[in-house]
């Protein structure tokens, strides 16, 4: 009997032990930098903000080691990256190891350590020595909460760089010997809303998200981290108070049972002051040149050599609110380039660059202007804007925060970031009376609209038709069933009344994506694509038969005997081998597209629910975000 209550005893125990390993959870988030980090990061998952500090100065980032403080004329000891406290992003999260990938450039000592609160953690792998280290990854283990504070120091002298490319937190959540809940905000048609951004002149209309539990708690404990923009009471009522970005948390204390829980989204109130980052420069459009996520560029600085700025802007990932209509300004291209432009300020004056060193310069002679241009390179994060006059001696605009300003410096200050106005995020695509045109960006995801079907064609089959050769094509046409897009980089046909149709930019693609083929090959410059050896070039046109009948398709390029094909800017042609075509000077477009948008059918995607984000059933998507089956569909 003894041996049997033991035994028993035991199983209970480890049964105990599984079922209490199973309700604590571990979970990772991670920072990784792609781009300068300007002083600040924010993890991937759980939203976390790190502060970055150093007696150095940040350098150009590399893509190999990440963020770089330190050059060999101004040396640096330290790098310290803090976080916030990761139990206030996720209820009860105790940090258990930190995983940091970081380098440096001195055959001299250092120390890499981490400190969770006033926890140091321990560590395996290399965390000291006397020689260059690169892409070193050292994981320091431990359990604690609060801050979390990773050190690079150099010990003995400074050193010329000091890089950190990722810093990985795994933590666990909740007690082990609690059921741990889940909770979410959600729309009127039930998905889950992590982001909100509702325009001030449709708040009337407005829907705003739920939030749901499945804790036996009773009590929700509501907040909103900005109550300048938005306020919540004990009831989870939103009241919008201003424009900006606020954070909205629902919380549920632990029980006997459950631990405590929470879920939160960001809602964003925006006026007509809403702007994202720019991935292509649109002429003619309106822009925001922002530093530091909190510095614009406005006007001259009364009568100095440099530029002024605002501080009525707010930047939250990669959309920025504008409060300031002296921070709105137009870039245009210099008449007969494509590359070279100009930056008109909200009083009309041009800003330019004469090569007096660490100044910013302004006229109102367009000619002025027009000689003294910029151009503009855009990396996420890192944009460069690069003034004509004395371009090869490394001058950049830039903003200076030690004498805060905006100038062309060479040596490193603050890169700013080039954002567009949202409404203004997109590209005139002209169809003319042949009903197509080609399309390339290579730089931008854009999506069809309504109106237009996207083409690609299939070099593996060409047949003979009714006007010799022809090859076959798969349509992909938006409907109300599906959201078409085309990624950057992507070369494509498009099919459509005459007129000019709005493409708008994207920042990741939606919907049904056109499949790029080699076959197509576009240009975001004009240009005389090369055929290649073996192999022909047709650009796009018709010809006309003795009836005046025009027939559209790709033909060679006058005198080009199908060795070359000139290209106008973001358009596109065909190449193809001769085995496939045997040398004709023409192909037409085979009769009966294959569609490359399938219905949606099937019980797991069938569209029964279609709503818009005020949470009004609709008949059909209209355009903009639409909720279908419970997913966000951009149409």
């Amino acid at each position: 009997m003894k041996r049997f209550l033991s035994l028993k005893m035991f199983l209970l125990a480890a049964f105990a032990l599984l079922a209490g390993t199973m309700s604590a959870e571990d979970a990772t988030d991670e920072l990784t930098w792609t781009a300068k980090c300007g002083g600040s990061g924010t993890s991937s998952t759980l939203g976390v903000a790190w502060t970055v500090t150093s007696d150095g100065t940040e350098s150009d980032f590399d893509k190999t080691y990440g963020i770089h403080y330190g050059t060999n004329k101004a040396s640096v000891t330290y790098v310290n990256v803090v976080s916030t406290d990761f139990s206030s992003k996720s209820d009860g999260a105790t940090v258990t190891k930190v995983v940091v990938n970081w380098s440096d450039a001195s055959s001299t000592s250092r120390t890499v350590s981490v400190k969770v609160g006033d926890t140091e953690f321990t560590s395996t792998g290399t965390t000291t020595g006397s020689t260059s280290q690169k892409g070193i990854e050292t994981t320091f283990t431990g359990s604690a909460t609060g801050e979390i504070t990773v050190a690079v120091t150099r010990t003995a002298s400074k050193t010329k760089a000091i890089y950190i490319k990722s810093i990985e937190v795994t933590y666990s959540t909740g007690d082990a010997s609690k059921t741990n809940a889940t909770a979410q905000w959600s729309d009127a048609a039930g998905a889950a809303v992590t982001s909100l951004k509702v325009k001030q002149d449709e708040l009337e209309s407005a829907t705003f998200p739920t939030f749901s539990h499945t804790s036996d708690g009773t009590v929700v404990t509501y907040s909103s981290s900005n109550e300048s923009v938005a306020t919540i009471d004990a009831n989870g009522k939103v009241s919008v108070v201003g424009l900006g970005t606020t954070t909205i948390k629902g919380h549920v204390d632990e029980t006997e049972t459950y631990n405590s829980v929470s879920a939160e989204y960001e809602l964003t109130i925006v006026g007509d002051n809403s702007f994202v980052e720019a991935s292509i420069i649109i002429p003619g459009r309106t822009y925001a040149l922002i530093a530091s996520g909190k510095y614009a560029l406005t006007t001259q600085s009364g009568s100095n050599s440099f530029g002024a700025y605002s501080t009525n802007v707010s930047v939250s990932g990669s959309t920025a609110l504008v409060d300031d209509e002296a921070a709105k300004l137009t870039i245009d291209v210099v008449p007969g380039y494509t590359d070279r432009y100009v930056i008109k300020l909200s009083d009309g004056k041009y800003a330019y660059f004469t090569g007096s060193k660490n100044s910013l310069n302004f006229t109102s002679d367009s000619a002025m202007a027009n000689t003294n241009y910029w151009t503009i390179t855009l990396s996420e994060g890192s944009d460069k804007l690069t003034p004509a006059m004395n371009n090869t001696t490394g001058y950049q605009l830039q903003y200076n925060s030690g004498s805060p300003r905006f100038a062309c410096y060479t040596g490193t200050q603050v890169t700013p970031t080039l954002y567009i106005l949202e409404s203004d995020n997109y590209v005139d695509v002209a169809i003319g009376s042949l009903g197509y045109a080609s399309l390339y960006y290579g730089e931008a995801n854009l999506q069809v609209p309504a109106g237009v079907t996207a083409l690609t064609v299939d070099a593996n089959n060409i047949t003979n038709g009714a006007n010799g050769k022809e090859i076959a094509t798969t349509a992909y046409e938006a409907s109300d069933d599906a959201a078409v897009s085309i990624a950057k980089g992507t070369a494509v046909i498009l099919k459509g009344e005459e007129g000019t149709y709005q493409f708008p930019v994207l920042s990741e693609t939606t919907g049904t994506v056109v499949p790029a083929v080699d076959c197509l090959v576009g240009t975001d410059t004009a240009a005389t694509i090369q055929a290649g050896t073996g192999n022909y070039a047709y650009g796009l046109n018709y010809v006309t038969n003795d009836q005046g009948e025009k027939t559209p398709g790709f033909y060679w390029s006058k005198g080009s005997a199908g060795k070359w094909c000139v290209l106008g800017a973001h358009k596109a042609c065909l190449i193809l081998n001769d085995k496939a075509v045997s040398g004709v000077r023409s192909l037409t477009f085979g009769t009966g597209e294959t569609t490359g948008v399938s219905q949606v059918t099937g019980h797991r995607s069938q569209v029964t629910n279609i709503y818009d984000l005020s949470g009004r059933k609709l008949s059909k998507m209209q355009r903009g975000v639409n909720i279908v089956n419970g997913r966000k569909v951009l149409f």
